[in-house]
């Protein structure tokens, strides 16, 4: 080989070798290039990366707040379904409520120094005391008919669903307590074992035994049996169309005072036992009184006028008492003030309702107190009497001055009858008994 062709082909592998680096290099650049792209492209993507993934956490976040709130939502739904619904309480009803069954019971007690066997008047001087301390309480009944007006009036639910409500709560216990009254006593001796079983079929007919104040019940049913009738009226009278049932109303408190002067009056005769009046005479009076109360005085005060009411019935319902003491032979006679459908006592019920029905408690201890005795007064109602008689023995009453024995046993009467009753209230289906 040749000296020019020996370097002719270093050349050429010079050449090639150049080539080669150049292309070398080349591709470096473009990768280097490339490299540069994507690194800016990659900058690029990091805030979209960033972006989309605080993106993607809001939505966790929303989506686990919206999961919260369902669950809380549900919670609620369920605690609504599951809890039943309170109904809202007026202290002052509550505290009317408490007062007249306390009064009840008073007014018991204070018939052990007046009334004797068969209904005899006893004659001595104790029965001063009762005949001031009853002529003061003889308002007890009709507030509870006053209530009864002022918080079913007007009815909220149709009528079957209103009576089985109110017959279930009132009618069960009722029966159940003319048994026990029954069989009390035929234990202490009043009555014999052909008594007692002969009484418990009349309980349908008129309490069997002779228990007075269970004939309460049958008026209280008799207001609920109303309620359904006069609903649809409370609903759209005026004020004019309660004056009107009013006035009339008005009138019929003085049948028993008529009545004594005149035996027979309105239409009345032997064959006819009923008077021109008969439709307003009796204790439904004061439930549309309550009832009136709530819908057009509610938001007047009117203590004052209610003081004045109230202490003028219970002067004329006291004077009536002593006034007929010397001559009354027997019970009857000398309680004809006393009668629930007088003006003298629907006078001094509706002052004492317009004094208390507003009265408001701040104490939420004591609030509570007297609204658990209000809801347990119907089975206080029920069950007093056992222990009334318990501490007439236990305090030997008739020989002790009713100046005092008169509020120990009315009072101690009072508490054990509401603590028999909540602890009654804790035995299973307890309202089939208590109410």
């Amino acid at each position: 080989m040749s000296e020019e062709e020996k370097t002719n082909k270093e050349n050429i592998e010079q050449e090639k070798k150049e080539e080669k680096t150049n292309k070398e290099n080349i591709e470096k650049e473009k990768k280097e290039e490339k490299n540069e792209i994507e690194n800016e492209n990659k900058k690029e993507e990091e805030p979209n990366k960033t972006e989309k993934k605080d993106k993607e956490n809001v939505e966790k976040l929303e989506d686990k707040e919206e999961l919260l709130i369902n669950e809380k939502e549900d919670n609620n739904l369920v605690e609504k379904i599951d809890k039943p619904k309170e109904k809202k309480r007026f202290f002052g009803i509550d505290l009317i409520r408490v007062f007249a069954c306390y009064l009840v019971m008073q007014t018991h007690a204070g018939e052990l120094y007046y009334i004797g066997d068969g209904g005899v008047l006893l004659k001595h001087d104790k029965n001063i005391y009762p005949g001031i301390f009853n002529s003061l309480a003889r308002i007890c009944v009709p507030l509870f008919a006053m209530i009864s007006g002022y918080l079913l009036l007007p009815m909220k639910t149709d009528y079957t669903t209103f009576l089985k409500k109110r017959f279930t709560r009132v009618s069960f216990p009722f029966i159940i307590f003319c048994i026990l009254y029954d069989i009390f006593f035929y234990i202490i001796g009043a009555i014999d074992l052909k008594a007692m079983f002969i009484n418990m079929p009349k309980i349908f007919i008129n309490y069997g035994t002779e228990i007075g104040h269970l004939w309460y019940i049958y008026m209280i049913m008799g207001i609920y049996l109303f309620i359904p009738i006069i609903t649809p009226w409370v609903q759209t009278a005026q004020k004019e169309h309660f004056y009107y049932y009013f006035a009339i109303w008005f009138i019929s408190l003085f049948d028993v005072y008529i009545h004594y002067i005149f035996p027979e009056v309105w239409g009345e005769a032997y064959w006819n036992n009923t008077s021109l009046f008969q439709s307003f005479i009796g204790n439904f009076g004061y439930a549309v009184l309550g009832c009136f109360i709530k819908i057009h005085l509610k938001e007047y005060n009117l203590k004052i006028l209610g003081i004045i009411l109230y202490i003028l019935g219970s002067a004329i319902t006291m004077l009536g008492f002593f006034l007929r003491r010397p001559t009354a032979e027997t019970c009857k006679e000398i309680e004809l003030t006393w009668h629930f459908n007088t003006i003298n006592v629907a006078m001094a019920t509706f002052g004492m309702f317009l004094v208390l029905r507003n009265v408001e408690c701040k104490n939420k201890k004591i609030a509570e107190i007297i609204n658990d005795i209000a809801l347990k007064s119907y089975g206080m109602y029920l069950i007093h009497i056992f222990f009334l008689i318990f501490f007439k023995f236990l305090f030997n009453a008739t020989e002790q001055h009713p100046s005092w024995c008169i509020f120990i046993i009315a009072f101690l009467t009072f508490i054990v009858s509401y603590l028999a009753v909540k602890a009654i209230s804790y035995i299973p289906y307890s309202e089939y008994i208590i109410g």
